[in-house]
């Protein structure tokens, strides 16, 4: 597999602050990729005309993004616009696959219950359904980095042991090699799903086995960064206990300034380890930009 190439940022607009929030990171992060930016608005057939919103809002939609990509490009960074009718996930992921973006950048709704529009379910669909990955900010993300003038002092790739965790990884290196950082490799050990009793009923030490894990999982990750570093990439190694979710997002609290890569199956119902909720939890807590890479299910 090639490496993935970052040249052209394709970020849905939905007329709505929020949604704007995340431009200033974004244009940010275009400059320091030498990527382009594709400003996308989606106009929704109104259900009982059975076509788009009035010429007048398809007009005030044009203007705003028109205005929104001069801004880009005052700040250096090559933008379009295009403005579509139909339903905005669908439209979103359309896009993308036609080459019109090989990274998707949208808000999302985190815990604050902003309206769904754009920022929520569209969201989720998009991480799901996605053939590039998608570049997911929270309110809070993008109130912090807002700025414009953010740059990560890491990337934290959470790791598993599994293939799927590991889809994340060739992204992560991409972004780490573009833009002069170093991953930092996560693997959290959770805890111990044997017996915690033993047959009379008396309290089970399970303190050498959560140490063999931990023993394991260091190996584990020495030799992802052995990969890495035959590549050129620099890897810092961390393994901690606790839930996985949990232990993600205080690592991402205690590293405010990292974005964090990880990848998700292109379904939702997923099993419970560190992929699928895991994943859903940190992009709408962990406070930070989150790559999100789907790997889609293999068909049964």
């Amino acid at each position: 597999m090639r490496d993935p190439m970052y040249t052209s940022i394709l970020v849905p607009q939905d007329g709505s602050p929020a949604a704007a929030s995340i431009l200033p990171y974004v244009t940010h992060l275009a400059r320091n990729l030498g990527a382009r930016i594709v400003l996308l608005t989606v106009l929704v057939p109104i259900p009982a005309l059975g076509r788009p919103a009035e010429t007048e809002g398809s007009a005030e939609a044009q203007a705003l993004i028109r205005r929104q990509a001069a801004r880009c490009r005052d700040a250096g960074v090559e933008a379009t616009t295009l403005v579509v009718a139909g339903q905005p996930a669908a439209e979103i992921i359309r896009r993308a696959r036609d080459g019109h973006a090989d990274l998707i950048a949208m808000g999302t709704r985190g815990h604050s219950g902003l309206r769904r529009g754009l920022l929520g379910s569209v969201t989720d669909e998009v991480v799901r359904a996605s053939p590039v990955p998608v570049l997911a900010l929270s309110p809070g993300a993008a109130e912090r980095f807002g700025t414009g003038h953010h740059h990560p002092a890491g990337i934290t790739v959470p790791l598993d042991g599994s293939e799927l965790a590991e889809a994340a990884l060739p992204h992560a290196e991409a972004l780490a090699k573009a833009l002069s950082l170093e991953l930092h490799l996560l693997r959290v050990v959770p805890p111990s799903a044997l017996a915690p009793y033993t047959e009379d009923g008396l309290p089970m030490d399970t303190t050498p086995i959560i140490e063999e894990l931990e023993q394991e999982a260091a190996a584990y990750l020495e030799g992802v960064a052995q990969r890495l570093a035959q590549r050129g990439v620099k890897s810092h190694r961390q393994v901690t206990r606790g839930a996985p979710a949990l232990a993600i997002a205080d690592h991402l609290r205690a590293t405010p300034d990292h974005l964090v890569a990880i990848c998700t199956h292109g379904r939702s119902g997923v099993g419970r380890l560190l992929i699928g909720s895991v994943a859903d939890y940190v992009i709408r807590s962990a406070g930070v930009p989150v790559l999100v890479v789907t790997r889609p299910q293999a068909a049964a």
